[in-house]
């Protein structure tokens, strides 16, 4: 399971958690996201990869 922030202020923030599926591309991840019937996700989509040490 993945949590998509949108950290932009005053952007109408959201939060969404979607589940990562052996074989999924980022393109795949991506196609998701816009699907999640949030019409303000038609645009631009960068993921960023964050690596926690632990």
């Amino acid at each position: 399971m993945v949590r998509f922030i949108n950290p932009q202020p005053s952007s109408g923030a959201f939060e969404v958690k979607l589940p990562i599926f052996q074989g999924d591309t980022l393109e795949q991840l991506k196609s998701r996201l816009q699907k999640t019937g949030r019409g303000k996700m038609k645009g631009k989509v960068t993921i960023w990869h964050c690596k926690l040490s632990s």
